[in-house]
């Protein structure tokens, strides 16, 4: 029998309905797509909760079932025909895909919607106007919502078409306050909220990674990988404690000038480590790792004001309390997960996130804040064209990205260029090909600077984390 509240949900026209102050009940919900950010949201224990509060749970997909199963969920795949009984309607649907595998798939589960339903989407890029156009306009009530994924008590940023109900807003909302603080925006800041915060922790793990492997080779006998990654963590966790300026002696000062010059993230500060020392003191040391949190922070500030926020909105994203260098800090410790580990398990390949990192990764004659404020550009850029263009096909040969890289033509040869050996290093990085038949890949760029720093810093991070 449906809840009450399932009725309350269902029932049309009805504007008075408050938002649930608890935990919606008798609800059918399909996730559409698994992806990296649906998962970071709909947790094995939110599903767990919302099973046990009677609410159905659908996960659509291309694949039977996924490596790990869960009590309550039905799962359906669209290459073996295999759907939801006749006659199921959703009442909330998440889709969480590629806005190019979003336009051929979508449409197919707009069979379990009606006009009463409310599709949400997490896909970067995807406007509201687009997603309700792939369910043929079933339903007019969407919601597009944003997270900075990976970190506990994230910012979700949401956008609604305006007509959502009051009922069914309410359920939306608090399934995901379960995953952070929901704060409205309109659809045109959606974009570089996603180049900034959706993308901001992996750039945050991948500044932790860069810090800790640079502390590793600058004195691998005093910090071994997994000392380095617990001391840069734990430093990042208080880096704006004032207590770190007592280990600021003039030799501190000095090495931190260094990251004013140029280079890669990972370069830029192996550097300044040289220029620190051996023979520094831990308080030293704590003072001199703060600082480079502080200064990378600082770099990343001046990136989202680029990318159109204010300097209090940048700043309460990225070194507020729970802001996303604090936040990603807490989540490698609480869950024993490398930074290596986490800034992948956070970022889709094709994805936003991937083309910040990517510029970030192999980017070379520029400095800190040059590199984190084109990464977020870049990644704003690549969320606008998921959404205008459905993406570039990465089908590109090996002669074509040496070209682009060689010539340097136009941004968009670039850009490829930079997504094809991204998505390369991801394939080294999950082992999905030998080592051998990886590098092969690149038959003709592996000569490139670009291409072979690339493929060490991928191969370095791998290592790391076994």
């Amino acid at each position: 029998m449906k809840s009450i509240l399932h009725a309350a949900f269902r029932a049309a026209g009805q504007k008075t309905i408050k938002p649930f102050s608890q935990m919606p009940e008798g609800l059918k919900i399909g996730l559409f797509g698994r992806g990296n950010m649906v998962g970071a949201i709909f947790t094995p224990e939110v599903i767990r909760d919302l099973h046990q509060a009677g609410n159905e749970i659908f996960v659509f997909g291309t694949k039977v079932r996924p490596p790990e199963e869960l009590e309550g969920v039905t799962y359906c795949s669209l290459n073996n025909g295999i759907f939801p009984k006749d006659g199921t309607i959703l009442d909330i649907g998440v889709s969480g895909m590629k806005p190019q595998v979003s336009q051929k798939e979508l449409v197919q589960y707009s069979k379990f919607l009606d006009e009463k339903s409310v599709l949400c989407s997490v896909e970067a890029g995807s406007k509201m106007s687009s997603l309700l156009d792939r369910v043929s306009n079933v339903t007019s009530q969407c919601i597009r919502l944003m997270p900075n994924a990976n970190v506990p008590r994230a910012l979700v940023a949401y956008s609604t078409t305006g007509n959502v109900k009051e009922s069914s807003l309410g359920a939306v909302r608090y399934i995901f306050e379960r995953f952070g603080k929901l704060f409205p925006v309109s659809e045109e800041r959606m974009n570089p909220f996603t180049g900034v915060a959706g993308s901001g922790p992996a750039y945050a793990h991948h500044t932790f990674s860069a810090i800790a492997r640079s502390l590793n080779r600058w004195n691998e006998d005093r910090y071994p990988t997994s000392k380095a990654e617990r001391f840069v963590l734990e430093v990042a966790l208080n880096f704006d404690d004032p207590l770190h300026k007592r280990g600021a002696t003039d030799r501190v000062k000095l090495a931190l000038t260094k990251l004013e010059e140029k280079g890669s993230v990972e370069s830029i500060i192996l550097d300044a480590f040289e220029e620190l020392g051996k023979d520094c003191t831990e308080d030293e040391l704590k003072a001199f790792t703060a600082g480079v949190i502080s200064r990378v922070a600082t770099s990343m500030v001046k990136g989202a004001e680029l990318c159109g926020f204010s300097q209090e909105m940048s700043e309460e994203m990225i070194i507020g309390h729970n802001g996303i260098i604090k936040a990603s800090a807490n989540k490698a410790l609480s869950t024993g997960k490398s930074p290596a580990r986490l800034k992948w398990e956070v970022t889709s390949v094709e994805g936003a996130t991937q083309e910040g990192l990517a510029r970030a990764e192999v980017g070379t004659g520029r400095t800190l804040d040059q590199l984190w404020s084109q990464a977020m550009q870049f990644a704003v850029n690549r969320s606008k064209q998921l959404g205008d263009t459905l993406g570039y096909s990465l089908e590109v040969s090996a002669s074509e990205v040496e070209k682009a890289v060689a010539e340097g033509k136009s941004l968009m040869d670039y850009r490829k260029s930079m997504a094809f050996l991204s998505n390369a290093f991801t394939q080294i990085f999950e082992g999905m090909k030998k080592e051998d038949d990886s590098i092969a890949k690149f038959s003709g760029v592996t000569s490139k600077p670009l291409a072979a720093n690339a493929v060490h810093k991928v191969k370095s991070e791998a290592e790391m984390d076994k």
